[in-house]
């Protein structure tokens, strides 16, 4: 299962990184690829993950979930 999550203030490489560990330390995570320049974080999952723990997650880091598809 994929899910593209759009995030807005990510702004440099520590942000990128910040916010595909945290999602990578998440149990059911199996792969992430956050495109700074689309502001997208592509996420693989192994397990269904809701898309409000997720949006939780990223927030708690201080960034803003605009969407998840």
């Amino acid at each position: 299962m994929k899910k593209i999550i759009c995030i807005e203030g990510m702004m440099c490489e520590h942000c990128k990184n910040r916010v595909e560990n945290a999602l990578l330390d998440f149990e059911g995570v199996k792969d992430v690829n956050v495109d700074l320049d689309e502001k997208k974080a592509e996420v693989e999952l192994s397990k269904d993950i809701s898309n409000e723990v997720l949006k939780e997650l990223i927030e708690n880091l201080g960034y803003e979930v605009i969407n998840i598809e």
